[in-house]
């Protein structure tokens, strides 16, 4: 069975049991007054409802909050296929657009474990040292460390911080291309909840962001 199949059978799986509890697609936020299965978990971000079984994390089901959020679900896929398109697929999260159910469509990405926490401080103990050597400044002092958090938190930086971390993480021989690529799509919502591995692969999800 190919990716697309899998990821079908999911989604529908996915949004028969969300129907079964009385889910009214047209309205995501609906998902907050339902009683749902405690497999079926959900997040809310700014434009996009995001569902999967915690029992079964291969792929998660995605609706547009808006009928004018939809157009960030759409560019999500543009982006994965010119990634591909690329050679740069690996590290992009797979999507595409499954099914139209209603009025909406529903769309499927794979399963990856981005967890904010873990990554917010990877990236800040990261940054920190980092910064401490261009500062030329003592890392176990204090001061530094909260001059620094001014830094990481108080600025426009700490996107630039994650991204940075990321292409570190990259092979050699691919930094520079994967760098044009975010910079010429406008990739800006890079942050420490959208970014995972897969296996030992640093791989970006939730990456339509707000720069188009």
């Amino acid at each position: 069975m190919d990716r697309f199949n899998e990821a079908y059978n999911r989604v529908r799986e996915l949004m028969d049991i969300l129907n079964s509890c009385n889910f009214n697609i047209d309205d995501p936020w609906s998902i907050e007054c339902i009683d749902l299965p405690s497999n079926i978990r959900y997040d809310m971000g700014a434009t996009r409802l995001v569902v999967w079984d915690d029992e079964n994390r291969d792929y998660v089901a995605k609706i547009a909050l808006s009928n004018d959020d939809e157009k960030y679900c759409v560019h999500e896929v543009e982006l994965y296929n010119a990634a591909e398109k690329a050679g740069l697929a690996a590290h992009f999260g797979w999507c595409a657009e499954i099914y139209c159910y209603g009025t909406k469509s529903v769309y499927a990405m794979e399963f990856l474990d981005c967890s904010y926490d873990k990554f917010d401080s990877l990236t800040y103990e990261w940054g920190y040292e980092n910064y401490c050597r261009e500062e030329e400044i003592d890392s176990s002092l204090d001061s530094s460390k909260e001059k620094y958090s001014n830094y990481y938190w108080g600025s426009e930086l700490h996107c630039n911080i994650v991204l940075d971390w990321f292409e570190e993480q990259l092979s050699k021989n691919i930094v520079g291309l994967f760098d044009n690529f975010i910079n010429s799509h406008n990739i800006d919502d890079i942050h420490p909840g959208n970014v995972s591995f897969r296996g030992t692969v640093p791989v970006l999800c939730d990456y339509a962001g707000y720069g188009w």
